[in-house]
């Protein structure tokens, strides 16, 4: 609810599972989505290091994986529901706008040479240009890298005039290509890293060369483990985790929305704010997760310990708020702390504090 009945409110908003974040080749035509067909090159010559100048779990995190499901169902490859149908790439995600203005390098997964390179395009959401604007060009500024044997690997939705390097330069893994933008069909800031072998997706992290395309339920149900395509070093900063936590903070607004999260650009209330307001946004979260905030005052008091009722469907992206109204003599002066954490099935299974400090 929005109202500031009393001394204290919560309130919620949230996303289902977005129609609106698939992309493109930088040239047509599409790939097809055949996952699992056989392929013939061994993975163990063949590696991919983080292609993003972050730490995973900590300023960034994967919102999407490869749709593992080849039905109008979507799976990752954990069996989850970290995708959307039809997507074929791991969409790594930076937490705000202000840190896509700040500059996040986008870096090459493997050595290779650039094939292609666009950069042209607006960063600008999809949601308020209109996906027609962006046809034949969903993948936005990006390129594509040829690594030999067959493979490549394709960045996209990279930052305008960002992009450092042509066609036919030659680089070696880790190289920085550009910064992570928001152009084409996103809503989001991230860089969509699409894997091919001989012209077939492969998802990097359960690469199975040798197993027969699988669909729907079955895909689940009798899926043989593959094997990761990550380097050994990077793997454990990449294990699944069933949802993250984006942002979290303090404001002095009562009427906080989605955007301006995104848009990273709120800051922590004072002494005089009209109201202390907690914020939490996860992505991932599961139909009955149950989303608790906590605010605590200086001096050990419990200002705000309430949950939100549980998630009616699985969300793509969901934030909640709660607070409370300046008391009459005004809010003491000190540390404030906050909880926001996510329960699923009983037990938690998100938790990030966060704190600020009123004067």
């Amino acid at each position: 609810m929005r109202a500031w009945h009393g001394h204290l409110s919560i309130a919620s908003s949230s996303r289902a599972m977005p129609a609106l974040t698939a992309v493109g080749r930088l040239r047509a035509p599409a790939l097809a989505l055949v996952l699992l067909a056989p392929l013939t090159a061994s993975a163990a010559a063949f590696e991919l290091e983080l292609p993003l100048a972050c730490t995973p779990g900590t300023d960034c995190v994967i919102q999407h994986y490869v749709d593992r499901d080849g039905t109008s169902g979507a799976h990752d490859y954990h069996c989850g529901s970290l995708t959307y149908d039809g997507h074929k790439g791991t969409d790594f995600r930076i937490p705000t706008l202000e840190a896509m203005r700040e500059g996040v390098n986008v870096l090459a997964a493997a050595p290779g040479k650039v094939l292609r390179v666009r950069d042209k395009m607006d960063d600008v959401s999809v949601r308020r240009i209109g996906v027609e604007n962006v046809k034949g060009s969903e993948c936005g500024n990006g390129l594509v890298i040829d690594h030999g044997d067959g493979w490549q690997t394709q960045y996209c939705h990279m930052r305008l005039g960002s992009i450092v390097v042509r066609p036919g330069e030659q680089v070696e893994a880790g190289a920085v290509l550009g910064q992570v933008g928001l152009s084409g069909q996103t809503e989001f800031p991230h860089v969509h890293l699409q894997l091919t072998k001989d012209g077939t997706i492969v998802d990097p992290f359960s690469y199975q060369p040798d197993v027969a395309a699988m669909e729907g339920e079955a895909a689940c149900e009798n899926q043989i483990p593959g094997t990761s395509l990550w380097a050994n070093d990077v793997q454990a900063n990449l294990a699944y985790t069933a949802g993250s936590i984006l942002n979290v903070g303090f404001s002095d607004r009562a009427d906080l929305k989605m955007v301006d999260i995104e848009g990273g650009m709120l800051h922590d209330p004072d002494t005089s704010a009209p109201v202390l307001v907690a914020y939490g946004r996860a992505i991932g979260l599961l139909k009955d997760d149950i989303q608790h905030m906590r605010i605590t005052a200086p001096g050990g008091q419990v200002l705000v310990d309430q949950a939100v009722d549980p998630l009616e469907a699985n969300k793509a992206q969901v934030f909640v708020f709660a607070g409370r109204k300046r008391p009459s003599q005004g809010w003491p002066a000190g540390r404030y702390e906050g909880v926001y954490s996510v329960e699923r099935d009983g037990e938690t299974i998100l938790e990030k504090p966060f704190s600020a400090t009123l004067e």
